[in-house]
C-alpha cells in the first residue's frame, strides 16, 4: 500500500513536470527569439544591458511566485493538525544522540543498499527529463516555432504518470513491490542499450508533432522504467527499521544528491565525445556525446535490480 500512496502522489508531481514546460515555454520562453546571440551582440552597451536585465527579469519573475506558493503551502503544513507518528515504541532510540542514530542505522544493510540504490535511480530520473532536450536539440527537433525540443521533458514526464498509474492498479493487488522494481531495473538496461546502438537517424511521425528521432522516444520511455522506483524503494529500504525509520527517512532522502551530481558527469562526457569528433571531422557519422553519455545510466539500472531481487532482503552485514 505505501507504494500505491506514492505513486498517487507521483501522478500529481509529473503532471506538473508534465504541464510546467509547456507553461514555462509559453509564458517565458515565447519571445526568446528576441534574445538571440546575434542579435544582442548588435546591440550598444546600453541597449544591451537592457535587453539582458529585461531577460533576466522574464526569467526570475516565475520562480519568485512559485516560490511564494511553496512558503504559503509551508505554513499551511506547519499549522496543520497531523499527528506525530511515534515508531520507537520501546524508547530504545529516542535517547540516542543522532550520531549514534545514524551509525546504529548504517547497520541495515536495507537501508544502506536502499539509499546507493535510491542516488542512482534519482540520477537516471533526472537525466531522462532533463537531458532529453538538450539530446533533441542536438538531433535537430526543432519544430514549425523553432522550440519544440523544449517540450520534449513533458513526454519523459508523460511515461512517468502512465507508470505511476500503472503502479496504482497493480500494486500490491497483481505485483509487489520487490517483483515492479525488478521490471523497472530490467526495462532501464533495454532502454538504455537500445538508445545508445540505434541510429538517431531512424525516425518516426506522431499524430500532431513534428517527426521524431525513435531514439528521443526511447529516452522518453526511461521515464515509465524510472516511475515504480521512488515508491518502491523507500518501503522496502525502510522496513523493519522500528525506531530508526525516522533517521534512515532523513538519510535516505539525502540520496537525492544523486540528482546532482550525475548531469554533471552527463554534462562532461558529452562534451569530450562531441569534441573529440568534431577534432577528427566524424561527428556527421559518429555517435554523438549526447546518445553515448546514457550509457552511464546502465549501473543504475543494474544496482535497481540487483536491491530488487536481493539487496532488500539482507538484514545484517
Amino acid at each position: 500500500m505505501q507504494a500505491t500512496r506514492i505513486s498517487v502522489l507521483g501522478i500529481a508531481n509529473k503532471l506538473a513536470g508534465f504541464v510546467a514546460p509547456i507553461v514555462l515555454t509559453a509564458l517565458v520562453l515565447s519571445n526568446m527569439q528576441e534574445f538571440t546571440a546575434d542579435k544582442i551582440a548588435m546591440l550598444d552597451s546600453v541597449s544591451k544591458s537592457n535587453a539582458l536585465n529585461s531577460l533576466a527579469l522574464q526569467l526570475q519573475r516565475p520562480y519568485l511566485y512559485m516560490g511564494l506558493i511553496i512558503m504559503v503551502l509551508a505554513l499551511f503544513v506547519k499549522l496543520s493538525p497531523l499527528p506525530e507518528i511515534d515508531l520507537d515504541e520501546d524508547g530504545n532510540v529516542e535517547h540516542l544522540s543522532v550520531f549514534k542514530q545514524v551509525k546504529n542505522a548504517f547497520r541495515r544493510p536495507q537501508l544502506v543498499f536502499g539509499v546507493i540504490t535510491l542516488m542512482l535511480y534519482i540520477s537516471a530520473e533526472v537525466l531522462a527529463g532533463d537531458s532529453i532536450g538538450g539530446f533533441g536539440k542536438q538531433l535537430g527537433v526543432y519544430g514549425d516555432e523553432g522550440n519544440f525540443y523544449l517540450k520534449l521533458t513533458s513526454f519523459t514526464m508523460s511515461a512517468m504518470v502512465v507508470g505511476y498509474i500503472l503502479g496504482i492498479t497493480l500494486i500490491p493487488k497483481h505485483l509487489s513491490q520487490a517483483t515492479a522494481l525488478q521490471g523497472s531495473g530490467v526495462l532501464g538496461i533495454i532502454l538504455v542499450l537500445a538508445i545508445v546502438v540505434i541510429s538517431p537517424k531512424i525516425m518516426i511521425q506522431l499524430p500532431g508533432i513534428p517527426p521524431l528521432p525513435v531514439v528521443i522516444l526511447l529516452v522518453a520511455l526511461l521515464g515509465l522504467a524510472n516511475a515504480l522506483c521512488w515508491p518502491a524503494i523507500w518501503p522496502m529500504a525502510l522496513q523493519d527499521l522500528g525506531g530508526y525509520t525516522k533517521i534512515g527517512s532523513a538519510i535516505l532522502i539525502m540520496g537525492i544528491i544523486g540528482g546532482a551530481i550525475f548531469p554533471l558527469f552527463y554534462g562532461l562526457i558529452t562534451e569530450t565525445i562531441n569534441e573529440s569528433n568534431i577534432a577528427a571531422g566524424t561527428q556527421a557519422t559518429s555517435r554523438s556525446g549526447n546518445q553515448l553519455a546514457y550509457l552511464m545510466l546502465l549501473p543504475s539500472y543494474v544496482m535497481i535490480l540487483f536491491y530488487a531481487v536481493k539487496g532488500h532482503k539482507y538484514r545484517r552485514w
